[in-house]
């Protein structure tokens, strides 16, 4: 007994008197760090004979027996027999959470592989899209400005929004959150799950769609979420966080790491990763970090998104950090998942974060994530307040993505401190910035010469010499004031612009058109203004200081009720309205109405407007098909009803309002709204003179929640901030300065004068084979064959069609091959995006895309997408909305997410021949696509705008020769009706469309076409080719035009009226005076004259002839032939 127990690191105590219970609690306490062992050693200490009798203890190290009882010997047997128990239970226990843990994560494997099989295009699923399909707003910023406009499927839709069978005389005061679709798709899906209905192709490969039980939703990963499920990382990973499990840390560690211990077990906030324990919680979350990547340092953080809360672990590795949901950190280091800690023992870091129960655990379960992220891609991270406490931040990818990540008290820059270490690429260039100006830069700083010799110009420099757009500008202050697209009770703020919202056409002109932007919402009529100021005057509570308002003007429901069409915002109106929609009559449902009852008629409502109202047009349209119910009018709610000037186009009425926010009155006046939101008049006295004062409890500063002991007035101060909003921080002390606008001084873009730009006579750039893609960079045309394509920044291109399907990378200037790969596992190459310097993606006659890293010297396969079943045959990608469009021979035309690296959804088509050319717009996302003679216009979401057939007015043969080839956006100025797509066609010709919108809605209309040097047409043009590529100057004032012989002319715009333009007749091509009266033969002498009308050469006796033409924008009357001045004449009399 003596040695069995000595050998098992029991220490007995010495002496008759032993206490049995003391003796077994040791023991427990040494033998749980030899679990291995300890069943045989204890198992050979029973077989020791019944009848002797001892009392053990060890005396420098020898081992002396002495008397024992009977009745201590079997104490001492019973104590040790439970231990063993115990140890065994407790492995068993371990056991089956690690089944647990794996069984969930092989789960979650086995979901995402099978939703991939059997999803739209997949190898089992459907090849058309659902019409049942609903979508909801992609929480990454892809676009610029900051600009959200994608959205991705809902999966969980149908599941939100059941249908529910009303009984007849069931009377509900409220009006039960549900889609008109809701019936249709369960009648459909009963049928298919009984077999007895058709197989339509909608509803093919659905039949999971709709899970049967809560269970079915645990561990699945909204369609926004990052993971990386890779099998090969278990053992690494799973080796990572629990490497050093068994080595101690100190106390001073722990206090240096540890911040604001919390009772009940659970008090480590921060911690250093040695600390972590080898339990199968962690080992989940090793499973998810990168092959490799090795954890230093964790922190409880609480991740916020709208009104939703996960909390969970930051994760700083050596290459990537991670933020992980629905896990914490407890006292002894040890991971575990939220949702396994008993209830009570876990207090959330966000207070008032109610905990998660069995009823809401789906939800919460669909909304985790476990994003990564690389410390290359870090973009910049902001310090932010949470319910006004300085505890968060802010941290922006360069993909898009952001977190808003809420941290215990004391902590916060802690963590800051450590993004700034370990992310060296943070962005700190004005142009880049998502604040418009470097870190250094003082947003109020003057315009000095010091502030520009140093690179020190603010933003608001920026925006005073017209360097960026009022838009860009509203957002950057957003940016810099801490308002978030996270937090909805700290959403973006901009103002109310128009007050016309009932003529037929909306006169930008007119200073009668917009609101007062030197007074708040509350103050925009002389009525509510005296109301507001009486209530500031008579005000007398000593507790409270006098105020103009008691709401706000931005708060989580006012951005909830602008956004209720639209998921999730639907879904946060329906949490903070109790579960279902508002009254009809309460409801945001005419634009109109919502700014009179801000401006005018409720006392209660000053609210401002939100940026979607300036580029988002689905928020408007109720596609969703919510039930919303009916006025007391007996009006039904359903889309937003729009001002007379929108014609009924939600895409016009953000196209105006936008053209409104640009337009010169605005510029003029933003910063006296500035101002009151911003700047001076926010706080203090001038805030009491422009009537601009709220509550107290919305200004930063004015309380701190962790100050308050009482738990009733805790949760009231949170309840109220929650609810009626927090004022932006103040970014300007001193008025600002006003922006100076000069109408005259705007330079003319190339497609407000397309009959007048003017050709070059000679090529810009003469290649050895068909022009492929034309850029322009700095003051230089860069342009490349076909099969080539400029990687960026431009310095080297791919190239691809060899014999041995290789793929090459060159220089530009040298054309010197700089890389090789052979025997790409993708096919022959057809066709190749490089959209931006480190990715290339391919496609071909594998009908596969294929994704490619590029690094110094290695091509690495990130992944292949598959949805095509033919070639592909075109593809084109857009960075800035983290897009890839393809285009197939199968007539089949497709969005992928660059992001992601997964597909999107298939664009409704009716293409009738294979896809030839795609492009996107970088600026608002719109896509383009051309098969045959067809050109088709989409939104980033691959929803039709407007289409149209380039040859309808030619014959089948004719229409032959017409094959559009290559096509372009422009892309300055969103807002402008003139913008342009621009097709190049096999006969030589570029032709200019653009968009119209009237009440029948939106049309695509010829603007002009570019004929001289490459039409088959014109009998001017001795060698005429086909175009094959286009290309637009930055500045948009000149058109590149690349045909098949590898030349590339230039247009540009001139600022002489009725200068040398397309139409004109080319000198060396015509013998003689073109007015028939005269028809003199031109000599080398001769002085020739151009009609600037028909384009037609006419002699010096011919040219006494003049007229004004409207459409060149002459102010004077120009030199014609003789028969056009006979039928201007006519058609002005």
């Amino acid at each position: 007994a003596a040695h069995t127990l000595a050998s098992s690191g029991v220490s007995a105590v010495s002496g008759a008197g032993a206490d049995p219970v003391a003796l077994g609690s040791m023991a427990m306490a040494n033998a749980a760090t030899a679990t291995a062992t300890v069943t045989q050693k204890i198992s050979q200490s029973i077989n020791i004979n019944m009848t002797a009798t001892g009392n053990v203890g060890n005396h420098g190290g020898h081992a002396s027996v002495t008397n024992l009882s009977h009745e201590d010997y079997d104490l001492w047997t019973q104590v040790h027999i439970a231990i063993v128990h115990d140890l065994v239970d407790l492995r068993l226990k371990q056991l089956y959470a690690n089944w647990k843990h794996l069984h969930q994560h092989v789960m979650q494997e086995w979901t995402r592989m099978e939703e991939g099989l059997s999803a739209e295009r997949g190898l089992w699923g459907p090849r058309e899209p659902c019409s049942l399909d609903k979508w909801m707003l992609d929480a990454t910023e892809s676009g610029p400005c900051r600009m959200r406009k994608r959205t991705l499927k809902n999966k969980l839709f149908y599941h939100h929004y059941p249908y529910i069978e009303q009984q007849p005389n069931q009377q509900l005061k409220y009006k039960v959150a549900t889609s008109l679709d809701s019936k249709l798709f369960y009648e459909q899906q009963g049928q298919l799950l009984l077999g007895s209905g058709p197989s339509s192709p909608d509803l093919v490969g659905r039949q999971q769609s709709l899970p049967s039980t809560s269970s079915d939703y645990e561990g699945l990963v909204s369609s926004g979420s990052h993971i990386n499920n890779n099998n090969n990382n278990q053992q690494a990973g799973g080796s990572v966080i629990g490497s050093a499990a068994n080595k101690q840390q100190s106390s001073e560690s722990d206090e240096e790491e540890t911040e604001g211990g919390q009772s009940g077990g659970q008090g480590t906030d921060g911690s250093e990763a040695e600390g972590a324990s080898q339990s199968p919680h962690s080992q989940s979350v090793a499973r998810l970090l990168e092959e490799g990547d090795k954890i230093t340092h964790m922190f409880r953080c609480a991740r916020v998104q709208g009104l939703d809360t996960w909390e969970g672990l930051l994760l700083f590795g050596r290459e990537h950090f991670y933020v992980v949901d629905g896990f914490t950190l407890l006292k002894t280091r040890e991971i575990r998942e939220i949702d396994s800690l008993p209830e009570g023992l876990h207090e959330p870091i966000i207070p008032n974060c109610t905990p998660v129960t069995s009823a809401s655990r789906a939800t919460v379960a669909q909304g985790r994530t476990c994003s990564t992220f690389a410390y290359d891609d870090v973009r910049e991270v902001h310090k932010r307040r949470y319910l006004l406490q300085p505890t968060a931040l802010e941290v922006f990818s360069a993909d898009g993505r952001n977190y808003l990540l809420v941290f215990p008290r004391k902590l916060r820059n802690k963590v800051y401190a450590r993004f700034l270490s370990l992310a060296t690429g943070i962005t700190d260039s004005a142009q880049e910035s998502l604040a418009g100006q470097r870190r250094s830069a003082n947003v109020e700083s003057g315009a000095g010469i010091l502030s520009s010799l140093i690179g020190e110009t603010s933003v608001t420099q920026r925006w005073l010499r017209g360097e960026i757009s009022n838009f860009q500008y509203l957002m950057h202050l957003n940016t810099l004031a801490g308002r978030s697209y996270n937090d909805l009770m700290q959403y973006p703020i901009f103002p109310w612009i128009v007050a016309d919202y009932d003529s037929e056409t909306l006169d930008l002109t007119d200073p009668k058109s917009f609101r007062d932007l030197s007074k708040p919402m509350g103050a925009q009529t002389p009525e509510r203004l005296e109301q507001f100021c009486r209530r500031f005057k008579e005000w007398d509570d000593p507790e409270t200081p006098p105020y103009h308002y008691g709401t706000f003007y931005s708060s989580a429901m006012i951005v909830a009720s602008y956004l209720v069409r639209m998921e999730p915002f639907t879904q946060h109106f329906l949490r903070l309205q109790g579960g279902h929609f508002d009254l009809a009559d309460r409801m945001f449902h005419s634009i109109k109405d919502a700014f009179t009852s801000a401006s005018r008629h409720n006392m209660a409502d000053v609210k401002e407007l939100i940026p979607e109202f300036f580029y988002l047009d689905e928020f408007l349209v109720n596609k969703n098909r919510f039930d919303l119910g009916a006025k007391q009018s007996g009006v039904q709610l359903d889309n937003v009803v729009l001002p007379t000037w929108a014609k009924g186009d939600p895409r016009e009425f953000i196209r105006l309002h936008r053209a409104a926010l640009e337009s010169d009155f605005v510029s003029a006046h933003l910063h006296e709204w500035i101002d009151l939101v911003f700047g001076f008049r926010q706080q203090g006295p001038p805030a009491v003179e422009a009537v601009n004062v709220f509550h107290h409890l919305f200004y930063e500063g004015n309380v701190d929640i962790y100050a308050i002991d009482d738990p009733l007035k805790k949760n009231a101060t949170i309840g109220f901030i929650n609810n009626f909003g927090q004022i932006p921080k103040q970014l300007f002390k001193k008025p600002h300065p006003a922006k100076r606008v000069d109408p005259a001084g705007a330079k003319p873009l190339f497609y407000h004068r397309i009959e007048s730009l003017r050709p070059s006579m000679h090529p810009a750039r003469e290649l050895k084979g068909p022009v492929g893609q034309i850029v322009q960079q700095d003051r230089s045309i860069l342009a490349v064959e076909q099969n080539k394509m400029l990687l960026p920044p431009n310095q080297r291109f791919v190239s691809w069609g060899f014999a041995d399907y290789s793929l090459r990378v060159c220089s530009y200037e040298t054309e010197r091959c700089l890389l090789v790969w052979e025997q790409v596992p993708s096919g022959e190459v057809l066709c190749a995006t490089c959209p931006d310097a480190k990715t290339i993606i391919t496609a071909g006659t594998a009908c596969v895309l294929s994704v490619w890293t590029v690094t110094a010297k290695r091509l690495e396969l990130r992944d292949q997408l598959a949805g095509h079943t033919e070639p592909v045959t075109c593809i084109a990608s857009s960075r800035p909305f983290n897009l890839v469009v393809s285009g197939s021979r199968d007539e089949s035309c497709i969005l992928w997410d660059l992001s992601r690296l997964a597909f999107v959804r298939q664009i409704p088509t009716e293409f009738g021949a294979p896809v030839a050319a795609v492009c996107i717009n970088d600026v608002t996302g719109d896509i383009a696509a051309c098969a045959a003679t067809r050109l088709y216009v989409y939104n980033v979401n691959g929803v039709s705008i407007a289409h149209v057939d380039t040859a309808a007015s030619l014959t089948t043969v004719q229409a032959r020769g017409q094959q559009i080839l290559c096509v372009s956006f422009s892309q300055l100025n969103e807002w402008d009706k003139d913008n342009v797509v621009m097709t190049g066609s096999s006969d030589g010709v570029l032709r200019m469309w653009s968009l119209a919108v009237d009440h029948e809605g939106s049309s695509i209309v010829l603007r002009g076409k570019l004929t001289m040097h490459t039409a088959f047409e014109r009998p001017d043009n001795k060698e005429p080719a086909a175009v094959t590529a286009v290309g637009i100057s930055r500045d948009h004032r000149h058109v590149y035009v690349g045909d098949a012989r590898g030349r590339v002319f230039q247009w540009s715009v001139s600022s002489e009226a009725g200068a040398r333009s397309d139409h004109w007749v080319r000198d060396d091509t015509a013998e003689q005076c073109s007015n028939t009266a005269c028809q003199v033969k031109f000599s080398l002498t001769e002085r020739r004259h151009h009609c600037r009308n028909c384009g037609q050469l006419f002699c010096a006796k011919c040219s006494r002839y003049e007229a004004q033409i409207s459409r060149i924008d002459a102010e004077k009357s120009v030199r014609v032939c003789h028969s056009c001045f006979l039928s201007l004449s006519t058609a002005s009399n």
